[in-house]
């Protein structure tokens, strides 16, 4: 009986192994882990920003006020933090 008490359980220089382990594994999933929710953030904000954009541009094309509307503005309250510009520019030929 001696014998199976010694086998069941973990020596104390498993468990510190293990919690040694465990003490440098975690900071490194959760730094891993605030990048990729920092990367999808910018990646979510740029895919809302260039369909706005398309979508700002498409409404003028269609009302037909590219050339009179304002060079800038925003989105209002549905979008805030999110602005437009709109820059013209004449086409140049290459030769």
């Amino acid at each position: 009986m001696s014998d199976c008490r010694k086998r069941a359980g973990f020596t104390f220089v498993e468990v510190l192994a293990a919690l040694a382990f465990l003490g440098i594994l975690i900071p490194v999933v959760l730094s891993a882990m605030t990048v990729s929710l920092r990367a999808s953030e910018i990646a979510e904000r740029s895919s809302v920003a260039a369909q706005l954009g398309e979508n700002m541009l498409n409404e003028m094309i269609v009302e037909n006020t590219w050339s009179s509307a304002g060079t800038r503005g925003d989105f209002g309250q549905d979008y805030p933090g999110y602005r437009w510009q709109m820059t013209q520019a004449n086409w140049t030929r290459a030769a």
